[in-house]
């Protein structure tokens, strides 16, 4: 979980961070972002400052499935937090998180 005050447009970011060493199962990771999400919703406080919601996967070694890219994709798959819902940002073992956050 990376969690920050302050991104460059002055908002909070929270980015559950989901690490394979594999290829991706869709559901697994999901399921997984989840929790981070709702552990995320316990532990933060409300605040009137904008809080940017990035659920991030990070795929190992094996390349994932075309397949499973798709899955991820589909709205049923997407990570909910408070009043968001949003796409998985997939990246390759060895790219920075900010690929995800320029997104």
């Amino acid at each position: 979980m990376f969690v920050s005050d302050d991104d460059s447009d002055g908002d909070s970011l929270v980015i559950p961070i989901e690490l394979k060493k594999g290829a991706l199962k869709a559901s697994q990771v999901q399921s997984q972002l989840q929790g981070g999400a709702q552990f995320a919703e316990e532990i933060i406080r409300p605040t009137s400052k904008p809080i940017r919601f990035i659920p991030v996967a990070v795929g190992g070694r094996h390349k994932t499935h075309r397949k499973q890219h798709d899955r991820l994709r589909q709205k049923k798959n997407w990570v909910r937090f408070s009043d968001q819902e949003k796409l998985i940002v997939v990246l390759n073992c060895g790219e920075p998180l900010t690929e995800a956050i320029n997104r």
